[in-house]
């Protein structure tokens, strides 16, 4: 009870001090119209603006990189030099588009080489499927007559006129084997050497010179059992020549051809 006693008493000790005091104590307190003039004349230099409500906007900025959604390897089925490009980079291109040229130097002569090869092959068919002339036929009969005769002669004695004769012709089988051998050896690098006609000549002109050898020597020297097996060897030569020409074509053969081509 006391203790309220003493705190009514200040209270009103404190307003008889702000009554007594005036406005001088109420400007010191920042209350009142001098306060509020005070206040103003200090904000007189200040910067002020009106507060309105709207949207806040915030920017922010990053680092990165831009990537495109598909990615195409391009490269060309066959190795060569770039002679051209034909497109620049950040190009738009569309499909069928040529974008590189090559050097077709090398590419041309490779074409013309497969196209020689297929020739060929073309040409090596044609000749197994074709039946041989009657021009093939009639020579490799003859060279196997001509076989066959020396064998006869084999064994005979020869006079003075037949060794001359003999020696003639074995000087003529010598020349033509000459000139057969250097026809051959001017087509000896192609790929169907076999079917060419210097295949076939040099043949005959080996043979030839063989029969007249062995004439020479059974003129000169008399029979003996050498001869007889080297005649009987160009018999059996101008025979396997004579069957293979009078052979028809094997389907095994034909189908080798075939898939060269």
């Amino acid at each position: 009870m006391k203790r309220k006693w003493w705190l009514i008493v200040v209270v009103i000790a404190v307003v008889a001090a702000a009554v007594v005091a005036g406005p001088s104590a109420l400007r010191l307190a920042g209350i009142g119209p001098a306060a509020s003039a005070q206040t103003a004349g200090s904000l007189a230099g200040q910067e002020t603006a009106t507060v309105t409500r709207g949207s806040l906007r915030t920017s922010v900025s990053a680092n990165g990189s831009l990537v495109a959604a598909r990615s195409v390897s391009l490269a060309f089925s066959t190795s060569g030099r770039v002679t051209e490009v034909l497109v620049e980079e950040g190009d738009q291109v569309v499909a069928g588009q040529a974008l590189v040229r090559l050097d077709t130097a090398e590419l041309a002569l490779s074409a013309a080489q497969a196209e020689a090869s297929l020739a060929s092959a073309q040409a090596q068919l044609a000749d197994l499927l074709a039946p041989p002339t009657k021009e093939d036929l009639a020579a490799v009969e003859a060279s196997y007559a001509s076989a066959l005769a020396q064998y006869r002669k084999t064994a005979k004695a020869k006079s003075a006129d037949e060794i001359t004769v003999a020696e003639t012709n074995l000087k003529k089988a010598e020349a033509s084997l000459a000139q057969a051998q250097a026809a051959y050896d001017q087509v000896q690098d192609r790929p169907n050497i076999g079917l060419l006609p210097q295949s076939l000549d040099l043949q005959r002109a080996t043979l030839d010179y063989e029969n007249a050898l062995a004439n020479y020597r059974i003129s000169t020297e008399g029979a003996s059992a050498e001869d007889l097996a080297i005649a009987q060897a160009s018999i059996d030569n101008a025979q396997a020549q004579l069957d293979k020409v009078n052979a028809v074509a094997s389907a095994e053969n034909v189908a080798i051809r075939e898939a060269a081509v």
